[in-house]
């Protein structure tokens, strides 16, 4: 889900190393938010470029993410692994005191198919029938957490939630029928198709608009004319349609109950009249398994009844969405589905902001593909994107073995750290022949 956030602030390329607190002035969740995207961006480079490989187990963890075939099912090992300067932490099975980080963990082996944490129903369940060899992977990503999908995140003493989180979720997947003959290091297509980042790219503009007739609205003009600052989030729902929010899609709620395939009770409509789910607006259906399966959700249009939290949608739920217990919940949009214009030109969001989609050669836009952009009043500014890359959400991916159905065999893929040097002249880094 979307935190409740006024803008984004962090630039890489601005080279920061923190933000300073200063006495008597404002507190804003920005410079809190970029402080920690400081300290991400810098554990992150340090694991990478300290690394032998951009992939690599923890040394205390050597088995971590070991793929096991036995009996026509995968277990995956315990342990730690980063992945593009990413950790990824399967916590194993049963109970163990870790004595270096002082905590309890597992040590166990998770199956592939029941054992997953983010990824509790695999779509499709079995692994491919035929000999094979078929590449396991490893797919790692930052997902958003807000009290929808994390209901641990309300403090009880006050009620609410105060901050939202960013979670590091894993799954292992499975790439059937790379080919015969393949090496761990060898180059296959479906692997490089897979680990293509998105193509897609967006520009922010605006354009005049029309006069208004309302003395209370702001006269036309250049740039933003909106009445209050705003951070806009759009959103890729599908490789040719896009939604877009005023308010990063924050206006969100949980559905209590699922009266039937039409009708939903919400836990709340919102916080206020403007922050709130109203009649004719558009929600997004979605749970926790479409988002694990990468998928969006249903889009729909509501009726609210008034005097209760209870919508009407504009059409029925398929089957998963209403029959799931997968922290169900609906996300307000500002828009329906807009058909992403093939000429590449702008379209007009609101208040003279456009936005205009390109795409580079190769790679697949995916559903979810975000950005998030301010518009402020005091200047009539709008940030300025010149075909940028989405904000999220980014995979990153890592080769863990080669396995054959019949006979069952296995290959390890993942890098190990180069052996010990000792003394004298031996050898202290692993080079290929190539």
């Amino acid at each position: 889900m979307s935190a409740d956030i006024s803008r984004v602030r962090f630039d890489p390329l601005r080279d920061h190393s923190g933000a300073g607190i200063q006495q008597g002035r404002l507190w804003l969740d920005a410079d809190v938010n970029e402080q920690v995207a400081i300290s991400d961006r810098r554990a992150r480079a340090q694991v990478a470029d300290l690394a032998p490989t951009p992939t690599i187990t923890s040394r205390l963890t050597p088995d971590a993410f070991n793929v096991e075939l036995s009996g026509g099912k995968l277990s995956i090992g315990a342990g730690r692994m980063y992945v593009d300067g990413l950790l990824a932490e399967n916590h194993g099975t049963g109970t163990s005191f870790d004595p270096v980080l002082a905590e309890v963990n597992g040590t166990g082996t998770v199956d592939y198919q029941t054992g997953q944490p983010y990824w509790p129903d695999p779509m499709p369940p079995d692994l491919p029938t035929s000999p094979g060899p078929h590449l396991v992977y490893l797919d790692v990503w930052e997902r958003e957490l807000d009290h929808l999908n994390a209901p641990h995140l309300v403090e009880p003493a006050v009620g609410v939630e105060t901050t939202t989180r960013t979670q590091v979720a894993w799954q292992v997947r499975v790439l059937p029928a790379v080919g015969n003959g393949v090496t761990c290091d060898s180059a296959i297509q479906q692997w490089t198709d897979l680990v293509a980042p998105s193509p897609a790219r967006l520009t922010t503009g605006t354009v005049d608009v029309d006069p208004v007739t309302d003395p209370c609205e702001i006269p036309p003009g250049k740039g933003y004319r909106g009445p209050e600052n705003q951070l806009y989030r759009v959103q890729l729902h599908s490789a040719t349609q896009f939604t877009w929010s005023r308010d990063n899609g924050a206006v969100a709620s949980a559905v209590d109950e699922v009266i039937s395939d039409t009708e939903l009770r919400l836990t709340s409509l919102g916080r206020d009249d403007v922050l709130s789910i109203k009649d004719n607006d558009w929600v997004e259906i979605l749970d926790d398994r479409r988002e694990f399966s990468h998928l969006s959700g249903e889009m729909r249009q509501v009726t609210v009844t008034p005097g209760t939290t209870i919508v009407t949608l504009s059409a029925a739920l398929p089957g998963d969405l209403a029959a799931s217990t997968h922290h169900l919940r609906v996300r307000k949009w500002d828009s329906g589905l807009i058909d992403i214009p093939t000429d590449g030109s702008a379209v007009v969001l609101e208040h003279g902001v456009t936005v205009a989609f390109s795409f580079e050669p190769d790679g697949t836009p995916r559903p979810g593909d975000y950005w998030v952009f301010a518009a402020r009043v005091a200047d009539a500014s709008i940030e300025e994107l010149v075909e940028a890359p989405p904000r999220g959400i980014h995979h990153h991916y890592a080769r863990l073995a080669l396995v054959t159905m019949a006979p069952e065999a296995v290959t390890d893929c993942r890098p190990g750290w180069p052996a010990a040097g000792g003394d004298g002249c031996a050898c202290e880094i692993c080079v290929t022949p190539d």
